[in-house]
């Protein structure tokens, strides 16, 4: 029988996980049409899950206009829907907090290669929850390091990433 707690974990891993997953896929594309990594990303990802909680909760947020401009990229508003449905707190520095495991997917998969990119995205959401579900509840703060414990271990054994570059 599964426990309740790993059940959640896994459940929460699965949606951290796609965030992620969406997020390094958009940078993934990004950056083999523009050959130039969005430092931005996390910022965008921001935005759709603003447009998740307003359209969720429009009252949440009484200061934006009634017609709230679409973001552009799927992948990107994709994965701000994921976030703002699974955050209890969006906030504005949600982004960067964002950011570093996207980056680390990407590498991790292979920076040209979008489905690595997703791949990796998946395996290091999953890593994350289940990371904190394993660990004694004083090294949950470290979350975001385990994305990197992953991305060090990989690159060790397979530099071009998982997928490798396309």
């Amino acid at each position: 029988m599964v426990s309740t707690g790993l059940f959640d974990a896994l459940a929460t891993g699965l949606v951290t996980g796609s965030i992620i997953a969406a997020g390094a896929l958009g940078l993934s594309l990004i950056y083999s049409i523009a050959e130039v990594p969005n430092f931005a990303h996390g910022d965008i990802i921001t935005i759709g899950a603003y447009l998740a909680l307003v359209f969720n909760k429009p009252a949440a947020i009484p200061f934006l206009p009634d017609s709230v401009p679409l973001v552009g990229t799927t992948s990107l508003a994709v994965a701000g829907v994921l976030a703002g449905w699974s955050a209890s707190n969006v906030n504005p520095n949600m982004g960067f907090s964002l950011l570093l495991p996207v980056f680390a997917a990407v590498i991790m998969g292979g920076i040209r290669s979008p489905y690595g990119s997703a791949l990796a995205g998946l395996l290091i959401g999953f890593s994350m929850d289940l990371g904190v579900y394993v660990l004694p509840s004083g090294l949950a703060v470290y979350r975001e390091a385990i994305a990197f414990v992953i991305l060090i271990a990989v690159l060790l054994v397979r530099p071009e990433g998982i997928w490798g570059d396309v």
